[in-house]
């Protein structure tokens, strides 16, 4: 009765140990969860404030393309964040949140058995995006970027680069060197560029290159109000690209879907008018929260990588992560507490992921703190039992 492509779907990594979790839950074991990126403080007030303001006589469908408003409050926030960018309201594109800005460009840029390439690791979902739309990912590493394997990697059936920057999991930025390297391979193969910049502005040091810097008809920036301004439940993302072809016909697949929520917008074009003093607000939160993280990784045998950006860390183990991960949840327990993190596996098409987590910085100071303790005690209990 269902399709072969439904049924060869996987879970994503986000949902795959909801049921183990509930029925861990009803036994009266809390988490400390550092598996979601669902921002825990609460959102600016502005956002709520906008929503009371909304005062239409008759809530009419809206333009496919997105409101003139939140359109000019995105290109403002890009003009005061980058100096030398200028975007009008025909380079900018709403969409309902990042993933369906990245499934609508795969699906306008790939047919069917198309290749992208992918840096890893990279975003899990990614993978069920491709999945869907029976997509080809070729992964390769951020550190092979600048040698032969990038450009081996490449055939007559690859039709872009994906990637976010910052990244998640690891946090990872593109550099001018990388950007010049991704843009010379791009232009050489007639690549689409897709820079997923979600986590921008969360930025903890100077050296991030937004490719909104680079925008051509082989760019296409992808950014959402998700993250940046802890509006996740808006679902409110914007598609912004120089490539007027590849524009009409996402707007064409936006007119199937009638429109996005003219609220949601309103408030969104609202929030970005005041988006300095959110984001940097945000930004220290996050930093101080890697800061204590870092302190106490430091103590400990385990290996991180750290964060020049966003709201993720990886974390090396010393064991298949996925096991462990099952083991926290099935089994461990502390004072009637247990952790939530996510195996790096699903981050990754190669094998690297298998001893790494990924975690999120998004439990408040005193949580972070009791959180890393439990990862310690779990480390070192779980070697025990493989003993």
């Amino acid at each position: 009765m269902l399709a072969k492509r439904i049924l060869n779907m996987k879970k994503s990594i986000f949902s795959k140990y909801n049921d183990l979790i509930k029925r861990r839950e009803q036994d009266g074991i809390k988490f400390y969860k550092l598996n979601m990126g669902q921002p825990d403080f609460d959102t600016n007030s502005t956002y709520f404030e906008s929503l009371s303001k909304y005062n239409v006589k008759t809530n009419k469908y809206g333009d496919p393309s997105g409101a003139c408003e939140l359109k000019t409050s995105v290109a403002r926030y890009y003009k005061k964040l980058y100096n030398n960018i200028s975007l009008d309201e025909d380079n900018i594109i709403i969409t309902q949140g990042a993933s369906d800005a990245i499934i609508k460009l795969l699906y306008s840029i790939c047919d069917c058995g198309d290749e992208i390439i992918i840096l890893e690791p990279f975003f899990a979902d990614y993978k069920m995006y491709c999945n869907m739309l029976n997509i080809k990912i070729r992964a390769v590493s951020w550190n092979d970027l600048n040698n032969d394997f990038f450009e081996k990697n490449i055939n007559n059936k690859t039709k872009a680069i994906l990637f976010a920057n910052p990244n998640n999991p690891d946090g990872a930025i593109i550099t001018k060197q990388l950007a010049k390297r991704i843009l010379e391979v791009s232009k050489k193969h007639n690549l689409i560029i897709i820079s997923d910049e979600v986590y921008s502005g969360l930025i903890y040091d100077n050296k991030y290159i937004s490719f909104l810097n680079y925008l051509d008809n082989n760019v296409v920036v992808v950014d959402s109000a998700s993250k940046k301004l802890n509006l996740c439940g808006s679902r409110i993302g914007y598609i912004i690209s120089n490539n007027n072809e590849l524009n009409s016909n996402i707007i064409m697949i936006n007119d199937c879907r009638i429109s996005i929520s003219n609220v949601e917008q309103f408030a969104v074009s609202k929030m970005l008018d005041k988006a300095d003093e959110i984001i940097e607000n945000s930004k220290k939160i996050y930093h101080n929260r890697i800061n204590i993280i870092q302190k106490k990784l430091n103590k400990t045998e385990i290996k991180y990588i750290c964060p020049h950006g966003g709201l993720t860390m990886i974390l090396e183990l010393p064991f298949d992560t996925e096991k462990y991960v099952e083991w926290l949840i099935e089994k461990y327990k502390k004072n009637n507490y247990s952790l939530l993190v996510t195996p790096a596996s699903d981050f990754y098409i190669s094998n690297t992921g298998r001893n790494k987590i990924r975690i999120c910085v998004t439990l408040d100071d005193n949580k972070i703190k009791k959180a890393m303790d439990l990862l310690v005690d779990s480390c070192i209990k779980y070697k025990e039992e493989l003993l």
